[in-house]
């Protein structure tokens, strides 16, 4: 959870070549921890931060997964959230 805040603090920062890489490294100590929860919390961010670095491919399908992991543990809130996020024109 460190490095994903740590990501997204500087992603609000406008610091995205140090974001993407912190956000890239908290998914995969989150995924190998098997909290889906927080998994999916940091692909949202990790998602977030491609796409503002124009990355819109790989955010489209950190969204997606971010989308699956929501739904499987039943979140409806943050499911409807990824799903706006994927329907917006541009992402």
């Amino acid at each position: 959870m460190g490095l994903r805040l740590l990501g997204q603090l500087d992603h609000a920062a406008g610091r995205l070549d140090d974001a993407l890489p912190n956000l890239t490294k908290a998914v995969r100590i989150i995924h190998r921890l098997r909290n889906t929860y927080e998994q999916a919390l940091t692909l949202k961010a990790l998602a977030e931060a491609q796409q503002a670095y124009g990355a819109h491919y790989a955010a489209h399908r950190a969204w997606q997964e971010a989308l699956h992991l929501f739904e499987r543990i039943n979140n409806v809130a943050e499911a409807a959230s990824v799903k706006r996020l994927l329907e917006t024109p541009g992402t």
